[in-house]
């Protein structure tokens, strides 16, 4: 499944606290760590800094078929990191990161990079991690599925992940009842009929994915939340369960130059304290008279 992971580093520590989980997930997964720096300053004293980030990187990885590489890039950041990115099955990045570098990328590049991508990012909240620290395996690996096709990509993503670190998976819907109160019937038993329908329907929903794809690998259950904002559902639901890893599917307009992740992805990705796995799908959108 995932084969080469791509690691963009900044010289910063909070950017590096990305290594960590490309570490853990190339030792899981036999994988090559392939760790890219974009050079914007000739004069800048990089050689030295990837080098030996890289040789930490490649002590760490100790099981068969895992090794560590590096590339220097030109270029704009963005661009340059998506290029690379082709090449990758898994690019894994801290949300910001600031160097002893002039003009390191921070975490526009971050957002930059969500949107133009086309491989799934793992994004990386910073803490207080360096090089040397170790990586805590996937216990609790939480999906927010909103009923639609595309997101079923992240249960694909959730399920294998799982089953390779012996964690279990949840499936959840946060549904929200603004907007569904007709004029006339907000009364409390229509509303507690309204939340009653909404959590049947939406666990109906779930069980069906559930089924499909249960193969016994990983334990997989379901849940409901009933919140007004769903992206703030989400992200308290998370909290609740203790979750340590959260994929999410974004759905991207297709041609790129009109990318989007959504409303809800985005505040998500931005909100979370725990890291969020990006699954993209992809949209065919027809351009407005006068494109294209």
């Amino acid at each position: 499944m995932i084969k080469r992971i791509l690691v963009p580093v900044d010289g910063s520590q909070t950017a590096e606290a990305a290594l960590q989980m490309a570490i853990g997930l190339g030792n899981e997964m036999g994988a090559e760590v392939r760790l890219a720096l974009v050079r914007e300053v000739s004069d800048q004293p990089l050689e030295d800094y990837l080098d030996t980030t890289t040789e930490v990187v490649r002590r760490q990885l100790v099981s068969d078929g895992a090794f560590a590489s590096s590339v220097f890039l030109e270029g704009r950041v963005a661009p340059a990191l998506c290029s690379e990115a082709e090449a990758a099955d898994l690019v894994v990045m801290s949300s910001h990161g600031r160097g002893g570098f002039e003009r390191m990328w921070v975490g526009s590049v971050t957002d930059a990079v969500l949107r133009q991508c086309s491989v799934p990012i793992l994004v990386v909240k910073p803490g207080n991690e360096d090089v040397a620290s170790s990586f805590r395996p996937f216990t609790r690996i939480a999906v927010p599925l909103d009923g639609s096709d595309a997101a079923k990509l992240a249960v694909e993503w959730a399920v294998e992940l799982a089953g390779r670190f012996g964690a279990s998976v949840t499936l959840f819907r946060v549904a929200s009842p603004v907007g569904t109160v007709l004029p006339g019937l907000d009364t409390r038993e229509h509303a507690t009929e309204l939340v009653g329908r909404l959590e049947a329907d939406a666990r109906t929903d779930l069980e069906a994915v559930r089924s499909e794809v249960d193969d016994g690998s990983c334990p997989v259950d379901v849940a409901v939340r009933i919140h007004r904002s769903p992206a703030r559902g989400i992200l308290e639901f998370v909290d609740e369960s203790a979750a340590d890893l959260v994929v999410i599917v974004a759905q991207t307009r297709y041609p790129l130059k009109r990318a989007m992740l959504g409303s809800v992805a985005d505040k998500v990705i931005r909100g979370s304290a725990t890291p969020v796995l990006v699954v993209r799908s992809w949209k065919e959108e027809t351009p407005p008279l006068g494109e294209g």
